[in-house]
């Protein structure tokens, strides 16, 4: 196998952390090593290798066999630095990587430690990512919030997500044609307690008492989970569907309890949604960073916010400025080039 300069290392099989994967395999010399079965539909799935039987786990005869195997992945792929991605990655790479003299770059990918009520396991699991920070020679957070997190003598410098320049264009001519509004409000994301769906459905019932017609959707669950049955459920569908969907939808919103820096949210600014997002770290990263749109804490807060923008609507010039603006702030090549720059301290 001939050298590469990047390996990335997952053990998020689909989702925003692929996403992200995905986009920093455009950079010539990069390979990306999943931990179990890649679901997610990437574009450079051919540059993609996955580890099969792997399994997330604790239990420290298996904890040891995953952490052999990964060794010994990585030194068949010999990369120059080793870059991973999430928590638990994190941690077995880390380990992985010792004593093979590589540099090691971390990306939480929204850090345990913004989690909310730390259960016990949770508060291993945050002290084991502390060993991760401390092994690795740079942690990457993907928003203030995350970056927040992390201090003593740990690196950390933040890099936001971005979306491909192929998106963008797509969502330009999309809100140039301007086909009208198939939903009033559209929440995208897995299954996942994170994610928070039983607000979201709240939140849609209190729009709902006052709008009785309003059209409120949810993208991405396997499952109806915690969603009302007054919420359209469309599951999960593919990337252009997404497209096609979040350009004809008047509002976003995001209910999750924490987040690294959503890819979700990043592209509905791009296709011109009024965003709505709950004020919890990394959830509301888009609007701290200046992207114009609403944050809230409660739900009847929330649905009193949407109600008039939805009667009153956002005109087709606005939505195209705010696309152009949120596509030029969270470009894929902006992100490439801030993680370059980091790379080359290192190759």
């Amino acid at each position: 196998m001939n050298r590469t300069e990047i390996l990335h290392v997952s053990d998020c099989l689909d989702g925003g952390v692929p996403a992200v994967i995905d986009t920093l395999l455009s950079r010539d010399g990069s390979q990306a090593l999943f931990l179990g079965e890649l679901r997610a539909d990437l574009n450079q799935r051919h540059l993609c290798t996955c580890i099969p039987d792997y399994e997330r786990t604790f239990h420290p005869i298996k904890f040891f066999k995953f952490l052999l195997v990964l060794r010994a992945r990585i030194k068949e792929f010999d990369p120059k630095i080793i870059h991973l991605h999430s928590s638990y990655a994190g941690l077995l790479g880390v380990l992985a990587a010792l004593g093979l003299k590589l540099p090691v770059i971390y990306s939480p990918h929204a850090s345990p430690m913004m989690m909310p009520a730390p259960s016990m396991k949770l508060r291993i699991i945050r002290r084991l990512e502390k060993i991760t920070s401390m092994l690795a020679r740079c942690v990457i957070a993907c928003s203030k919030d995350e970056a927040a997190y992390f201090g003593g003598k740990t690196r950390v410098i933040t890099i936001p997500n971005g979306v491909p320049d192929r998106v963008i264009r797509v969502f330009e001519e999309l809100l140039q044609k301007n086909a009208g509004f198939t939903y009033d409000i559209i929440g995208i994301g897995r299954d996942s307690e994170q994610k928070d769906l039983e607000q979201f459905s709240n939140i849609a019932e209190l729009v709902l008492q006052q709008l009785p017609n309003a059209r409120i959707a949810w993208l991405g669950a396997a499952g109806r989970a915690g969603l009302s049955d007054k919420v359209t459920w469309l599951g999960y569908v593919s990337e252009h569907e997404v497209e096609q969907v979040l350009s004809q939808s008047q509002i976003f919103l995001a209910t999750s309890q924490y987040e690294g820096f959503s890819v979700a949210s990043i592209k509905a600014g791009i296709a011109g949604c009024q965003l709505v997002l709950r004020n919890t770290p990394g959830t509301r990263a888009l609007i701290l960073d200046g992207t114009p749109g609403v944050l809230f804490h409660l739900p009847e807060e929330c649905a009193a916010r949407i109600v008039p923008l939805i009667r009153d609507g956002l005109p087709i010039t606005a939505r195209v400025h705010q696309g152009r603006l949120t596509a030029q702030n969270y470009s894929q090549d902006l992100q490439i080039r801030r993680t370059e720059i980091l790379y080359k301290e290192f190759l």
